[in-house]
């Protein structure tokens, strides 16, 4: 019987693995399974074995000290230590991936101090934004990844094409995403627009200005791009008639294929972001990134940035909102091009330390390459031989200042005002 034990013992102790517990040396600051065999035969073997015992004895009061007290961190007192909010928000990342605890870190909700880490769900995977504020690089690229399609729904609609109920559908939540992500107005404000604000709008400083809910609380000048006017023409003149029931005759700008107004721009939004697998993003994001974005420039534009948010029924004029508009755009452009880096690519960059390369802005890249109106765009070899990132953010920026170029070189040809056409890059 007794044999039997201990052939049963001797076959479990052979199939089990050892689980033992890693102490780093202190010597050469390595972890180690057997911190005395390891000193025995690596950093102290010169050392007597009294000497070599007390080092064991340190390393493993150190383990267990950083077990007990080094694994923890304070939200606050990183604050304290890093009063960048882009540096916190790197040292928080890193921490959380290395399986740290941060303790004491501001709920979600708290207005002063967003929340540090929220999660976002986007497919099977998840992706973390520090503060609760992702980049604006973040919160647009819905509208950079959904261009493609509305280039070419824009191109079949000029060529007489009819589109089906879900690409207009698609069309009219782009439109809508255009004036929340690239404008930051508020949903209320863009259920509001209707159909006389939009024929009421003119030309100003090479923007077209136009205002939204004149004569209520939510009255709004918004200065478009050449682009983003066309493409709101498109919808107005191609989409939008599909849609009026003359039995019920609504005048809001965006209607649904029933003919009436858009009820909820905030779950048009999520279902946008839905349809390309994108994390979702409000209007509440995309201010809260203009503000942290806007930390870098002066007092007053600032001033004119907060304005162009905190819009309201206020005695200002037409230049004031292109001012702030053109403002919004290099905060667009430059927020993930500098230093401030989207909190999506830190979630994604892991543990490397590299810095996000200088960019040039630009009008240095129109300094570099001219903008005429018969001209051609660099080439992305042309781009990066003279020191320009090789995304097309600059050479988009490029063709849409060429094409008003020409537009306004047509009007002032023309006695009658061209229709206007979507441009496709």
């Amino acid at each position: 019987m007794a044999s039997r034990l201990v052939v049963v013992w001797c076959a479990s102790s052979a199939t089990r693995t050892p689980d033992r517990h890693l102490v780093h040396c202190l010597r050469c600051h390595k972890p180690q399974e057997c911190i005395s065999v390891h000193l025995a035969r690596v950093c102290m073997r010169s050392s007597t074995p009294e000497e070599r015992a007390a080092e064991v004895q340190s390393a493993k009061a150190s383990s267990k000290g950083w077990v007990r007290y080094g694994r923890n961190w304070d939200y606050n007192v990183i604050c304290k230590l890093i009063p960048d909010r882009c540096s916190q928000a790197n040292l928080v990342n890193e921490l959380l991936r290395r399986g740290f605890f941060v303790a004491n870190q501001p709920s979600e909700t708290d207005a002063e101090a967003p929340s540090p880490t929220r999660v976002v769900p986007s497919g099977p995977t998840q992706k973390f934004f520090l503060f609760g504020i992702a980049a604006l690089k973040d919160c647009q690229t819905i509208l950079r990844v959904a261009k493609p399609e509305i280039n070419r729904m824009c191109q079949d609609l000029e060529m007489g094409r009819k589109l089906g109920h879900r690409e207009s559908t698609m069309y009219r939540y782009y439109c809508e995403a255009t004036l929340v992500f690239a404008h930051m107005l508020r949903p209320i404000a863009v259920e509001s627009l209707t159909d006389s604000d939009w024929l009421d709008r003119f030309e100003h400083s090479g923007r077209v200005v136009i205002g939204v809910g004149r004569g209520t609380d939510t009255n709004t000048l918004l200065a478009l791009t050449q682009w983003e006017e066309a493409c709101l023409q498109v919808y107005f003149s191609k989409i939008r008639p599909g849609n009026i029931c003359h039995e019920k005759p609504c005048n809001a700008f965006f209607l649904v294929s029933s003919g009436e107004a858009v009820s909820s721009v905030s779950r048009d939004l999520k279902c946008l972001h839905d349809l390309h697998k994108l994390p979702h993003f409000t209007s509440q994001d995309v201010r809260r990134a203009v503000g942290i974005a806007a930390q870098k420039l002066t007092e007053p534009q600032r001033q004119a940035v907060q304005f162009y948010l905190d819009r309201g029924a206020r005695d200002v004029g037409p230049q004031d909102a292109v001012d702030a508009a053109v403002l919004l755009d290099s905060l667009c452009v430059n927020s993930s091009d500098d230093d401030h880096q989207s909190f999506a690519e830190l979630a994604t960059a892991g543990g490397s330390s590299s810095l996000p390369t200088a960019r040039k802005d630009f009008s240095a890249f129109v300094t570099s390459f001219p903008i005429s109106l018969d001209g051609q765009p660099p080439s992305k070899k042309q781009r990066v031989k003279y020191g320009f990132p090789e995304d097309r953010t600059f050479y988009d920026k490029w063709r849409v200042s060429q094409y008003a170029q020409r537009r306004e070189y047509l009007l002032g040809k023309s006695p009658n005002p061209p229709i206007q056409h979507c441009p496709a890059f």
